[in-house]
């Protein structure tokens, strides 16, 4: 990962750490209603099968009207429509499978932070091998008109899961 990534990933860790401790320090605890455990696994859900079918469309509806995205070795890209067009130029084909595991959640209003691991099975290289890409995730996920959507995506590839 590059330092601007270490970076942007640091500064979502700190500003969330900062909401979860001004909440414990308020004595605010916030729960997670099943409804928002259920939608994001759903997200989570439509999320990896849009990578699976190559199906930039669907996968740029997880993403909140201005999401950003932040891939680890590429610029940050902002807003549905250039998720959208990014995810599209990335072609078809380069998932065959995978998971995605919540480690856990906290939230602030209507904001909900997630913290994971993924298992992305990938076609690599001339022979079309499948390789498994491993990592972590942090993602905030915001209530929207359309429901819960992602706010931020950023992606840790090559971190040890936990």
């Amino acid at each position: 990962m590059s330092r601007a990534g270490f970076g942007i990933l640091s500064v979502a860790g700190v500003v969330a750490a900062q909401q979860m401790q001004g909440q414990a320090a308020a004595g605010v605890a916030v729960e997670i209603s099943a409804e928002i455990v259920a939608a994001v696994k759903t997200g989570n859900d439509r999320f990896l099968a849009a990578l699976i079918k190559g199906d930039a469309a669907a996968f740029g509806a997880v993403f909140a009207e201005d999401g950003i995205e932040l891939p680890a070795g590429g610029p940050i890209v902002r807003g549905r429509a250039a998720i959208i067009r990014e995810q599209a130029a990335a072609g078809e084909g380069r998932l065959t499978g995978g998971e995605i595991v919540t480690i856990e959640m906290h939230r602030s209003g209507d904001i909900v932070y997630e913290i994971g691991r993924y298992r992305f099975d990938v076609v690599a290289g001339e022979k079309k091998e499948v390789r498994s890409v491993t990592g972590r995730y942090l993602t905030l996920w915001k209530r929207t008109s359309e429901g819960w959507r992602i706010a931020v995506d950023c992606g840790q590839p090559g971190a040890p899961p936990a």
